[in-house]
């Protein structure tokens, strides 16, 4: 997911956000993803920019929400721009 969010933000291509959203949502799925939270956070909050960049603002919005507690403790940073996104 991580490298097509990547080539998405270079190519600026509709088909490359969704493929990566795509991705990250599939990871979401995973049984893995309940139990190791920083990394689903971190999908979450690449996901939510895919969303927001497809147009998908209400999504996104969701997306950066649920990213800030799994960011707080090993992101900071990106935590603050999660919550500050989710509220635009």
């Amino acid at each position: 997911g991580q490298q097509k969010f990547d080539a998405a933000e270079r190519t600026k291509s509709k088909a490359d956000y969704k493929a990566a959203a795509d991705l990250f949502t599939q990871a979401l799925a995973r049984d893995e993803a309940d139990s190791d939270i920083t990394s689903s956070a971190h999908c979450r909050y690449n996901r939510g920019w895919c969303r927001y960049r497809l147009g998908e603002y209400r999504d996104a919005a969701t997306d950066f929400e649920q990213a800030v507690t799994g960011l707080k403790s090993s992101d900071p940073n990106t935590a603050v721009q999660s919550e500050a996104v989710s509220r635009a």
